[in-house]
């Protein structure tokens, strides 16, 4: 008599625990046709304001959840593309490149750095950031 109770329980609590911890996802693929300027993404970061920031084979873009605004070559980047982007506490975007010197963008105005120590690092910038008062590249060395 008591067996039904518990096979009553157990499927409660079944159908409960995966009501409850079920979870779903919901992808939205993003290429060329939405704005995106070249469907390669080799980094992403959120600043924040929410707004996402792609690095592509394509250049720089800022993606506000509606719209994609794209930065590249013809604008000032060393590159188009860009595979490692770094937000510091002023603001600015620090863009690596590959076989190129790094970017920065600072209120939508676009510098190629060239020159210096800039010229030591044209190679693959696969990461950057900040170590005390110093912004850090990781390149590989050619």
């Amino acid at each position: 008599m008591n067996h039904p109770r518990r096979y009553l329980f157990l499927l409660l609590t079944l159908i409960i625990h995966t009501t409850v911890f079920s979870q779903k996802y919901n992808f939205r693929y993003y290429g060329a046709d939405d704005g995106l300027p070249q469907q390669s993404v080799l980094s992403i970061i959120s600043d924040l304001d929410g707004v996402l920031h792609l690095g592509t084979q394509g250049g720089f873009c800022r993606f506000d959840g509606e719209k994609f605004e794209n930065i590249s070559q013809k604008d000032g980047l060393n590159s188009n593309h860009v595979t490692s982007i770094y937000q510091d506490t002023d603001g600015q975007f620090w863009l690596g490149h590959r076989y190129e010197a790094p970017s920065y963008v600072y209120n939508d105005t676009v510098f190629g750095l060239k020159g210096g120590w800039a010229d030591s690092i044209r190679s693959s910038t696969w990461d950057i950031t900040r170590f005390g008062d110093e912004v850090w590249f990781v390149t590989e060395k050619e």
